[in-house]
């Protein structure tokens, strides 16, 4: 009997679990088991580069994102983004993931504002005959040090991903000046793709 009873207070009890996430789905992350809102979607953000000849040289370009927050109304922070360092600098076919696949609640948000680590930032460079590479700071001029902002029409719709590519034009973006100084006004072309998630 008390093994009855015990088991019954168990499966109530889990049922009350998820009676406080509301409807939910269950889906598999390899030995994870994650519950998840049935009306949320997902977001992915990747950055990639132009291919430039006048650069050559510039081995990488380093953002440290210590924040991303997304605006819906009123500025809200995506609490499970861990802050990490990106190269902007990829190969062709290649792209540096900012965000992948972070739940997110359905609706249209307008902006997206990534909250740089601006001591952080730098570029790499080869030194002559590629056989050093040097690095120098990042100079990332942005209206009140807030961040760098990306702005578009991002729909989130349940069970599907939302996917934001980010190109970000080289050469007319960094300035080298004669007192290796790099500064970096991106100069961005942001595509929306929704896809299917489920």
């Amino acid at each position: 009997m008390k093994k009855v009873l015990f088991l019954t207070f168990t499966i109530i009890a889990f049922f009350l679990v998820l009676g406080c996430f509301g409807e939910v789905g269950i889906t598999d992350s390899q030995d994870e088991l994650v519950l998840k809102k049935v009306n949320d979607g997902a977001i992915s953000l990747t950055f990639e580069t132009t291919p430039s000849s006048i650069y050559a040289d510039v081995k990488g370009i380093y953002i440290s994102v210590e924040e991303v927050w997304y605006q819906d109304g009123g500025w809200e922070k995506i609490e499970w983004y861990v802050p990490g360092t990106y190269n902007l600098i990829t190969d062709v076919g290649e792209a540096a993931t900012i965000l992948d696949y972070m739940n997110l609640p359905e609706g249209r948000y307008n902006k997206l504002r990534l909250i740089l680590d601006y001591e952080n930032c730098y570029v790499e460079i080869n030194g002559i005959d590629n056989e050093e590479v040097m690095t120098y700071p990042l100079e990332i001029p942005t209206s009140d040090q807030r961040g760098l902002d990306l702005i578009g029409n991002f729909d989130i719709v349940g069970d599907e991903l939302t996917q934001i590519f980010v190109l970000l034009d080289i050469e007319k973006s960094l300035t080298i000046t004669g007192k290796n100084r790099y500064i970096l006004r991106p100069v961005l072309k942001v595509v929306v793709e929704n896809t299917i998630w489920f």
